[in-house]
């Protein structure tokens, strides 16, 4: 994907699911945030601040917001990212040493 500004994807998830989120880019690097159901302006995960990687168990089932955007300094420079962006989630009970909610 190309970023110039900002994105909002939205990711469905269950109490019982193991979600993880990354992004990657060069250049300009885009960061991302995580929003849990119900929540506008709260982040429950902030990847400026955690490596742009997050992985758990999600607090409710329901629909995540997830926002990709670039940091305002190089959103004011007119910057653009190229970036991919990895959201994956699986029952929890599936996986080998997970942890249960």
């Amino acid at each position: 994907m190309i970023m110039t500004r900002h994105r909002l994807l939205l990711l469905a998830a269950a109490l019982s699911s193991l979600a993880s989120a990354s992004v990657l880019g060069r250049e300009a690097i885009p960061t991302e945030r995580i929003m849990a159901p119900g929540e506008d302006e709260v982040a429950m995960f902030n990847g400026s601040v955690a490596e742009n990687q997050y992985e758990g168990l999600p607090p409710a089932t329901g629909d995540y917001k997830v926002s990709v955007y670039l940091m305002r300094s190089a959103a004011r420079r007119n910057e653009v990212a190229n970036y991919r962006l990895e959201l994956i989630v699986t029952d929890a009970r599936e996986v080998p040493d997970a942890p249960m909610p």
